[in-house]
């Protein structure tokens, strides 16, 4: 059984702690490009290890994610 430091170390993920680091060294699913049906369809707002995103498909047809404050984050998935 893990000690609470160490259960807090490990599940621990918003920005600036260890995992949270580490886990955005990688790619993550965060949803399903169908959940974006066409382009210019209302955006959809989701949390991603503590952080709230918006997921939108713009005029082109791309997929982008912004943080809810604009922040980029990633855009496009060529």
């Amino acid at each position: 059984m893990l000690s609470k430091e160490d259960n807090e170390f490990a599940c621990r993920v918003g920005p600036g702690t260890p995992m949270g680091v580490l886990f955005r060294r990688f790619w993550l699913p965060a949803m399903l490009a169908d959940e974006l049906p066409k382009a210019d369809c209302p955006p959809v707002r989701l949390r991603l290890l503590g952080e709230d995103l918006v997921a939108f498909r713009d005029s082109n047809n791309k997929i982008g994610v912004i943080a809810r404050d604009l922040t980029p984050i990633c855009a496009g998935t060529d």
